[in-house]
């Protein structure tokens, strides 16, 4: 994989090198950012002073998302990236070829963040003898509002550093982002708190922040990282548990296959619920879009 993305480094430095020292067509920002909820914020804080573009498409699996030429050379000609972090954008690590790694915001530094398999946190450094440690924390910080407004902060951040001129317009756009994210907090709270069941079954581990956020138990998941597919021991756990906790419904995601979810929830007497925690999903164009729409999918099986 790194011999094609090399050699589809090559091409691109071929066919734009000599265009290099053209100046740009606007005077706007441009920025690169990874998923949905990134681009909305980076767009929201930025508003006219920024031209914002999102690498990984609307639907994709981001973990196996991998980069395409025509991304390379719209990454290339970024002002810079902003990036979840967290292993959540595997490839990240050549970006280093693309473009100065001082321009690449990664979102996620200094945070806490929550080991997949033993439960524990990492705070903000992992251990050198730990291999591919980013494969094994939980990326899904997005969807916890009190850890999106830490990602606010870093994008406005990151605008200032790179355009001071409009300073005092970056800090207006993010204290409304930011009270509006509190306001989103209090909405999804007082949702939660009419729910009567406050355990779920989900298909991988997205809503692990969320539901520690909002008083919420993770209490099975199917696949606890891409590529673990679960025995028939550990099925047949995940349908006993179903049935002890009364779910109503196990949780899927539109960039994952269904088909073992739907087979556990046949078996268990229950049924599936999309979730969407990457903004998949047809009509919803921002992040407080997206977090209602999944609270509200969420009630269906936990109100």
């Amino acid at each position: 994989m790194n011999r094609i993305f090399i050699y589809m480094l090559s091409l691109f430095l071929i066919f734009t090198g000599c265009h290099k020292s053209q100046e740009k067509t606007t005077t706007k920002i441009q920025i690169a950012a990874s998923i949905m909820p990134l681009v909305d914020f980076a767009q929201q804080i930025g508003g006219e002073q920024v031209d914002v573009f999102q690498i990984i498409p609307p639907g994709t699996n981001a973990h196996t998302f991998e980069l395409t030429p025509q991304l390379v050379k719209d990454i290339a000609g970024a002002d810079f990236v902003i990036l979840n972090g967290l292993g959540l954008e595997f490839w990240a690590q050549k970006l280093d070829q693309i473009i100065d790694p001082e321009k690449i915001v990664d979102t996620s530094a200094n945070l806490d963040i929550h080991n997949l398999h033993e439960g524990h946190h990492h705070h903000g450094e992992m251990n050198e003898d730990d291999d591919d440690h980013e494969m094994h924390v939980n990326p899904h910080i997005w969807l916890d509002p009190a850890l999106a407004t830490r990602q606010v902060i870093m994008i406005r951040n990151a605008l200032i550093e790179i355009d001071e001129n409009h300073k005092s317009d970056y800090e207006i756009r993010t204290a409304t982002l930011l009270k509006s994210l509190d306001s989103l907090s209090i909405a999804i709270s007082d949702s939660v708190n009419t729910w009567s069941q406050k355990q779920f079954i989900c298909f991988h581990p997205a809503w692990e922040y969320f539901a520690e956020r909002f008083g919420l138990i993770q209490a099975a998941i199917i696949e606890p990282s891409h590529g673990m597919e679960p025995g028939p021991a550990k099925i047949a756990e995940i349908v006993e548990t179903a049935k002890r906790i009364q779910a109503k419904a196990i949780f899927t995601e539109a960039e994952f296959p269904d088909v073992l979810s739907k087979t556990i929830a046949r078996e268990s007497g229950i049924v599936t619920v999309p979730l969407d925690p990457l903004g998949s999903t047809k009509g919803i164009n921002t992040y407080i879009e997206l977090m209602h729409y999944n609270v509200l999918q969420m009630s269906k099986a936990l109100k």
